[in-house]
């Protein structure tokens, strides 16, 4: 739409009455007041239509310090860079309580890196050098899960350092993970 001040305050100058006590010349303060109101009102109409923008995480800018705060960012993470900002920004949004290993793979690919995630069970060690846990009698409870992660390509939206923090704190305190990049 793109109205700057001028468009309003002329819009307003025309609704005016006709007669002499109503001033339509630009220069008056009538015009003034409306030159005032219209560039209010210009850069409101600017906010509105770029609010569909704003509201989406990948394509704020305007609003993103706010996202940052509610999502509790900056973490130790800083960066400059909008892309990188909003590329955290859209993997704390993704995340949730279950951890599969599609939701590691999408989770990973909000942050720049494609993933190869292999899940294998183990017994449970139970700190004893024999468990009886896992050995086939005891099925529920006693699997503790691993997954063996490897970052086969990065596009560097954030630093690995970042990448890893951010995966260990996704995952279940009983999920193992082994980075290892190719």
């Amino acid at each position: 739409m793109n109205k700057t001040f001028k468009d309003f305050r002329d819009a307003a100058l025309a609704m005016l009455p006709k007669g002499p006590a109503w001033n339509r010349n630009k220069k008056s303060k009538t015009a003034a007041f409306f030159s005032a109101v219209g560039d209010v009102i210009a850069t409101l109409v600017k906010d509105v239509e770029n609010l569909a923008t704003e509201l989406i995480i990948t394509t704020t800018e305007q609003l993103l310090p706010e996202w940052e705060a509610d999502y509790g960012l900056p973490s130790p993470f800083n960066s400059d860079t909008i892309v990188a900002r909003r590329a955290a920004l859209a993997a704390k949004a993704k995340k949730k309580q279950v951890t599969t290993d599609t939701y590691i793979k999408e989770f990973a690919a909000a942050l720049g890196y494609d993933l190869i995630v292999v899940s294998y069970h183990k017994p449970f060690q139970c700190g004893v050098p024999t468990s009886q846990c896992g050995n086939g009698t005891h099925e529920v409870g006693c699997i503790r899960s691993s997954n063996a992660i490897t970052a086969v390509h990065s596009r560097g939206i954030v630093p690995q350092e970042y990448f890893e923090m951010e995966m260990k704190r996704i995952l279940s305190a009983h999920v193992e993970i082994n980075f290892l990049y190719q």
